[in-house]
Formats: structure tokens, C-alpha cells, sequence
């Protein structure tokens, strides 16, 4: 995994250090975390270009909502690209995510729309 780091510091007149500052962008990572799902991609600035990625609030809830149908780790995320048609998770918008979320939710309940009574 590479990092890039912005550096500030802050200094006296005389030069003494006051402050130390770090800005890390970090690449993709798609390793499988302990639980057998790959981690979050890191939030970037860079995929769609708009801003309006996928928060990895949303990208969490995708992948344990899959694990709970039976897709998990590398699945999961083959499933994702797959279904959005991408080649990095950093492409899908917020929007789309939520557009799968809401229908992962409905066939979750069998096609009842979410807080309806089971009978």
C-alpha cells in the first residue's frame, strides 16, 4: 500500500517546532479484513470526480447486508463490481449505493416495504 504525505510545520521565529501536520492520501485497499470481508476502500478525491461517493457507512452496510444472504469476502466484492459495473468501489455514488441498499432491504423483507407488520 503507498502513502503520499503533505508535511506542515509550524515554527517560532527562532525556529522552534510548534506544530507537525500529516495529510496521508492512501490507495485502494482490497485485502480481506480477519472477519473474511475485504476493507472499505479509502475515501478519496478521486473516482466519479462529483463528490458524492459512496461513504464507507454505506459500503459496510452493502457488505454485511451481502454477508447475511451468503456472499462475503472476495464474493461480496466481485458481486459489488459486478452489480454497479465498475472496477473500483471509489466509482459508485452515494445515490446508487442507496438505490441497492433500499432493494437489498425490501428482499430482505420479502418484498414488504420496510416497518410493515409481518402478518
Amino acid at each position: 500500500m503507498s502513502q503520499l504525505a503533505k508535511c506542515f510545520e509550524v515554527r517560532t521565529p527562532e525556529g522552534k517546532l510548534l506544530a507537525d501536520l500529516r495529510i496521508y492520501d492512501v490507495s485502494v485497499v482490497e485485502k480481506e479484513s480477519g472477519n473474511g470481508a475485504p476493507k472499505p476502500e479509502a475515501a478519496g478525491n478521486g473516482g466519479n470526480g462529483n463528490g458524492d461517493q459512496m461513504s464507507e457507512a454505506q459500503q459496510r452496510k452493502l457488505f454485511r447486508m451481502l454477508t447475511e444472504k451468503g456472499i462475503s469476502g472476495e464474493k461480496a466484492l466481485a458481486h459489488l463490481k459486478d452489480h454497479f459495473r465498475v472496477n473500483n468501489l471509489k466509482e459508485v455514488t452515494k445515490r446508487d449505493a442507496s438505490a441497492m441498499i433500499d432493494q437489498l432491504v425490501k428482499e430482505a423483507s420479502n418484498g414488504r416495504p420496510a416497518g410493515s407488520p409481518l402478518g
